[in-house]
């Protein structure tokens, strides 16, 4: 009878501390976001806050808004290196956006992307944004072009190319480092005329990529330098720590029925 006691203890004890290693190491994988690999921008929408990385950096809260549909926009991501901070972190988007002054087309397209980008590790990794357009134009008022607008240095910049218009077609900028940067990209293919002016037939433009990244510190806040860094317990760790809890508790359990 004792020996049962015995062994229905034993068991009630190996039940609890299991049980208690799949919460503990269930926990320990709880918010780890999966890599953003590469698909269409709708998928990255129903990730949700849960979000996705790409490598030490977690991008969250996408949001799309436009005139053509979320998983009409494919991506892949791109990912530096994160041994010697060196490269861009952040994605290639491809589409195909178009306005014509022909009239058998809309005279411009445009959409909204905007999402969230935090360093994993809560350091200050984030020193800069880069941004740059690919596409086509031909005839009067054709514009492509994408506005970016970020919680950091300036907040705003612009690539765009057309007719009548100068500059680059692509920006970069560098500011103080910050954990967290929250993007809103405003991407335009547009033969639009001006008011009271009527719109060249031959105008064309269309936008087919958009690359955007995110640079790293060169120094200082990278993987591995934050002093708060806090290390997870692998599954393996906490089996090994549970077979601790389990044979404490046995002997604990045995001492008691000697007495």
């Amino acid at each position: 009878m004792n020996l049962q006691l015995k062994l229905g203890s034993m068991r009630s004890y190996a039940f609890a501390v299991v049980a208690g290693v799949l919460l503990l190491a269930g926990y320990s994988q709880k918010g780890e976001a999966a890599a953003c690999g590469t698909g269409t921008f709708a998928e990255l929408v129903a990730l949700g806050t849960g979000g996705c990385t790409i490598d030490d950096k977690t991008f969250s809260g996408f949001d799309f808004l436009g005139d053509i549909q979320s998983n009409a926009v494919s991506y892949s991501s791109v990912a530096g290196n994160p041994v010697d901070n060196t490269g861009f972190w952040g994605f290639d988007f491809q589409f195909n956006l178009s306005g014509s002054g022909n009239g058998t087309s809309p005279l411009s397209q445009d959409f909204k992307i905007s999402y969230d980008i935090a360093c994993t590790d809560g350091s200050k990794c984030i020193d800069s944004v880069h941004g740059r357009i690919s596409g086509a134009f031909a005839g009067n008022f054709a514009v492509i072009s994408m506005g970016e607008s970020f919680n950091a240095g300036s907040g705003f910049q612009q690539a765009i190319l057309g007719t009548g218009f100068t500059g680059n077609s692509s920006f970069d900028e560098d500011f103080t480092a910050v954990s967290t940067l929250s993007v809103l990209k405003d991407i335009n293919a547009s033969c639009a005329a001006p008011t009271g002016v009527e719109a060249d037939a031959n105008c064309f433009a269309s936008l087919s990529a958009v690359q955007n990244y995110v640079d790293q510190v060169s120094s200082g806040g990278g993987p591995g330098d934050d002093d708060d860094d806090t290390t997870v317990p692998e599954p393996a760790s906490l089996l090994l720590l549970a077979t601790g809890l389990l044979g404490l508790a046995w002997s604990r359990r045995s001492r008691r029925n000697q007495v």
